[in-house]
């Protein structure tokens, strides 16, 4: 099955987000932690297949202590 755009978008981002989880030393534990999201969550957006909401972007940055455009910003 081909790729949709929106599938590639997805694992990129979630690509990105797991790049700068590291970077910042935090586990998906801590992470899903501090940002108040089930680590279930943390993982599906990680490997692309979740569409994360907007709220979840905010929150998941003021964990990680970078703006949500810098999640987005890849």
């Amino acid at each position: 099955m081909a790729k949709t755009e929106k599938d590639k978008f997805l694992q990129v981002f979630g690509k990105h987000l797991a790049d700068t989880r590291r970077e910042k030393n935090f586990s998906q534990e801590q992470l899903a932690f501090d940002a108040d999201i089930d680590l279930s969550t943390i993982s599906k957006i990680e490997r692309g297949v979740l569409n994360v909401s907007v709220f979840n972007i905010y929150k998941i940055a003021k964990a990680l202590k970078v703006s949500p455009k810098d999640l987005l910003d890849f």
